[in-house]
């Protein structure tokens, strides 16, 4: 088995961390919708939102370096 490069975790970090900014940007959106159309908002304190995109990128990081995307 080949060993894992610092470039496929790099990839896989910034990958996952822009999905998580985009989960980020949805839970936003929704909140916003919500409240332009009087629907229940969801209840999320900012400081839990803080650790998503880390959380997605070190995720995806591993994710992407056990794929070996390079050799495909």
């Amino acid at each position: 088995m080949k060993p894992q490069s610092s470039i496929e975790y790099l990839v896989g970090f910034v990958t996952g961390f822009f999905f998580g900014f985009g989960l980020n940007f949805i839970f936003y959106l929704y909140n916003l919708l919500s409240k332009c159309l009087g629907w229940s908002r969801l209840d999320i304190a900012w400081w839990m939102l803080i650790p998503l995109p880390l959380i997605c990128g070190l995720v995806m990081a591993k994710t992407i370096a056990d794929l070996h995307l390079e050799d495909y």
